[in-house]
């Protein structure tokens, strides 16, 4: 039996200004097209939402796959590498 890897990820916008949780909602949509591009299945397993609609102030995303660890690894930090 193969058991997939899986990991988690949290993004942050922190205790940022609004432009940080819309950032954050850029961000969470390339890393979601990233993965799928990947062939890397995600999940939003938790959301705090931003004070504007389709804004997130964090989301903790989980990532599976045969590669997702190198994946997340890839994202962590300030920027993609």
């Amino acid at each position: 039996m193969h058991l997939a890897v899986s990991v988690h990820l949290l993004l942050s916008a922190g205790r940022g200004p609004q432009e940080c949780a819309w950032a954050l909602a850029r961000l969470l949509h390339h890393l979601e097209t990233d993965a799928t591009q990947q062939n890397l299945e995600t999940h939003q397993a938790h959301i705090a939402p931003g004070d504007r609609p389709g804004t997130y102030r964090s989301v903790l995303i989980r990532i599976a796959g045969d590669d997702s660890e190198a994946f997340a690894a890839s994202w962590t930090g300030m920027y993609p590498r």
